[in-house]
């Protein structure tokens, strides 16, 4: 069996080389793979013990934050409210207040719309979209009063597209706006 066995430095050699690949092939895939399970188990404690800290810490809260709450009552201001006994006539109203506010920045609106009442939670969210054509900074102050305006109105979907100018006419082109403005009126009734 040895006659077919290199000898002597050539053989030590051999032997070290055959050594050498045992042992990356050991490191590669049986010391490696599980050094890095290890890690991934090491890691994935650390991250649940952040975790679980972290919640202890906000269930230390919970008993603040519910005294909060029972202060401040669960009805929230009537100011932050539409009026209106149903979703046609709060969105009537929605649309009368849109209107005069467009008034008193001087945008005058070219299309209005009011879209589906949608449930959430105890409120119904009610919404108009609506059109017109301003210069930019008509719609930063109609923009502005639109979000102090009482009640309390959002802005969603903003869609901004640039109108055309009147050949010598100074100044900057109009913008062609559509958005839609939400409020929300009490569901119960």
């Amino acid at each position: 069996m040895s006659a077919g066995l290199p000898m002597g430095q050539r053989g030590r050699v051999v032997a070290l080389g055959v050594t050498a690949f045992m042992a990356m092939v050991l490191w590669l895939g049986v010391l490696q793979p599980l050094l890095a399970w290890h890690d991934d188990l090491t890691q994935a404690a650390l991250n649940r013990g952040a975790v679980l800290q972290r919640m202890a810490g906000l269930l230390e809260t919970l008993p603040d934050l519910r005294r909060q709450a029972e202060a401040a009552g669960e009805a929230p201001a009537a100011a932050a409210l539409l009026a209106g006994a149903t979703d046609a006539l709060a969105g009537a109203a929605l649309q009368t207040r849109v209107r005069e506010l467009a008034a008193q920045f001087e945008a005058s609106l070219t299309s209005t719309e009011t879209l589906p009442a949608e449930a959430a939670g105890g409120f119904r969210r009610i919404a108009v979209r609506f059109s017109t054509t301003v210069a930019w900074p008509v719609l930063v102050r109609l923009l502005d009063g639109l979000g102090e305006a009482s009640p309390r109105m959002l802005v969603d979907d903003v869609q901004l597209r640039a109108g055309t100018t009147v050949v010598g006419s100074s100044g900057m082109a109009p913008l062609n706006v559509t958005l839609t403005v939400f409020a929300f009126r009490s569901a119960a009734p």
